[in-house]
């Protein structure tokens, strides 16, 4: 007789505390004989209703236990992991392997041990996340609760101090590189949001102590003399104001903000063009790598405007400001509405602003100006390739080694004889290659006959249905919690590519083509008429909603 919740989340909480208590391999084999055999689950022909209560009451059972012993230890005054909780997480990762509770469980368990913690206790829980990173990390486990180790990593994070714990903060990380790919897209900021709350503050009524001595101020005790550039409080307010933009780039596509920050910009470009185009400016040094100094935030004191001003290290910095800007603002694309883009004449104005920033940059330092004027560029040219490749969907750039078995598959084979000809008696002896091109005298070279070629099974590279449906499974899971637009079957390559292959293999079963919801095809529909058949995992909530009348 299977047993019913109330029966199940009993017998898994009696036979946890008893549990908990002993070695691990010696709890692994009490939970299997006196839990895990009575479930329904391991029988031959198991109800799916009954397996599914089955499941909820146990994984009920173990948060409930995490609780219990959490008191437990608040009680005896000691540290959880003297009461038994590596113990019993030992037991959560053995119960969810063995398929009576979700993979995702033990990481539930750790985001709920965590926020139950001081920073020193959460330091001696992730000891164990790190003891047993090879399991947590397995595919089958970190499939399931991938977001909620990203959501339990940047919790923990959000604790620490910056300046006390950066040790711990240093694992943590290392933990979720490990983790992730380098292509995941959690990391890599999709949308492109700006640090609004970045903000500048500078004077409303700056004093009027910009003119000194008639224009002229001596800057050190050498005898050259330093032009003012800030002669009031306007060029002041306006240099200042430019944070607003440089913070938040969007706000040019406002056309009052555009049309201020072209006055702007013009004021402060033309300040600078006067003074660092100049015999002075050309011979200015901006110091070595080695002597550079970091500034979380200049001081905006109109008291030190001047000295700022003729500083080319400052100068530099307000420059690359600009240039972050423009490529911010010319590359921009709305993924949601309102749709903000930029007109022509206007993408002529940044280009022409650009181009008068890249050769003030050049002209500061003298031959230095001229190496880091290049190094900016290469720096914004590989910043545009990351924007390309967010735009793209942050497509996977890893390259997996070959599987063992098929690498000594291919040392097997032994290299077959190709029948050869006379070449020169065809193409001469002509220098552009033996087939009149290097490239085609390569390919013929490394390749054998080409009727074999393509008949052979290696030619075959047209996708299977699952793995064209399988990532529409995916994301129709609302614990993916992936949004509409992001979806994959929004990619007009991708759509073509599915339906390519379910045209091929099941055109008899789908009767959706030519279906589209905003120009879209309907994949969903299809991925749900054929998930029945397809062998892909899936939760129970999401077996629920592609089947609601079971």
């Amino acid at each position: 007789m299977s047993l019913n919740f109330d029966e199940t989340k009993q017998a898994a909480s009696t036979c946890l505390r008893e549990a908990v208590t002993k070695p691990v391999d010696e709890a692994k084999a009490h939970i299997n004989d006196q839990l895990l055999a009575k479930l329904e689950f391991r029988k031959d022909e198991p109800d799916a209703a009954r397996v599914q209560d089955q499941q909820k009451a146990v994984e009920y059972s173990l948060s409930l236990m995490l609780e219990e012993l959490c008191d437990i230890a608040e009680d005896k005054k000691q540290n959880v992991q003297e009461v038994g909780v590596d113990t019993f997480l030992d037991l959560s990762l053995y119960i969810a392997a063995a398929g009576s509770a979700d993979k995702v469980l033990p990481f539930m368990l750790l985001e709920n041990l965590f926020e139950s913690q001081t920073i020193t206790g959460c330091e001696r829980a992730f000891d164990y996340i790190e003891s047993r990173s090879a399991e947590l990390l397995a595919p089958d486990f970190l499939k399931r609760g991938k977001l909620t180790v990203l959501r339990m990593g940047n919790e923990v994070l959000r604790r620490l101090s910056k300046s006390t714990n950066t040790v711990f903060a240093g694992r943590v990380l290392i933990f979720l590189a490990g983790a992730f790919p380098l292509s995941e897209r959690s990391a890599v900021n999709v949308k492109s949001l700006y640090n609004t709350a970045n903000t500048t503050v500078y004077e409303d009524e700056p004093t009027d102590n910009f003119n000194v001595d008639d224009n002229e101020m001596e800057v050190d005790s050498g005898s050259e003399q330093n032009k003012v550039i800030c002669s009031d409080a306007n060029f002041y307010k306006q240099f200042w104001s430019l944070q607003t933009f440089f913070a938040q780039p969007t706000k040019l596509f406002d056309p009052p903000a555009w049309i201020a920050f072209q006055q702007q910009a013009n004021c402060i470009l033309e300040a600078f063009e006067a003074y660092w185009i100049s015999s002075v400016a050309a011979s200015a040094t901006v110091s070595s790598c080695e002597d550079d100094f970091y500034f979380p935030k200049f001081l905006t004191s109109s008291n030190l405007m001047n000295l700022q001003l003729n500083d080319a290290y400052f100068c530099r910095h307000i420059l690359v400001q600009f240039l972050i800007l423009v490529q911010c603002v010319v590359n921009h694309q709305s993924r949601l509405p309102p749709m903000q883009t930029l007109k022509e004449p206007q993408k002529k104005v940044l280009r022409e602003l650009e181009g008068r920033v890249f050769s003030l940059i050049a002209k500061i330092g003298g031959a230095q100006g001229q190496q880091f004027c290049a190094a900016v560029k290469a720096m914004l040219q590989r910043e545009h390739h990351w924007i390309l490749w967010k735009r793209e969907g942050c497509t996977p750039y890893e390259k997996h080694p070959a599987e063992p078995e098929a690498q000594d598959e291919a040392a097997a084979e032994k290299p077959r004889k190709r029948k050869l000809f006379n070449v020169k008696d065809v193409w001469g002896t002509s220098k552009r290659g033996r087939l009149g091109q290097h490239a085609l005298s390569a390919l013929w070279k490394n390749n054998g006959d080409s009727m074999e070629e393509l008949a052979d099974q290696k030619q075959d590279f047209a996708p299977s249905v699952k793995s064209v449906i399988e990532p529409v499974i995916e994301e129709l899971d609302p614990e993916s919690g992936i949004e509409e637009q992001y979806r994959s079957k929004n990619g007009g390559l991708y759509s073509w590519r599915a339906l390519r292959v379910l045209s091929k293999h099941c055109l008899d079963k789908c009767h959706f083509f030519g279906k589209q919801k905003d120009g879209v095809q309907n994949i969903d529909a299809i991925a749900k008429t054929l998930a029945p058949e397809l062998d892909i995992e899936m939760s129970a909530e999401l077996k629920a909603l592609l089947n609601p009348e079971k």
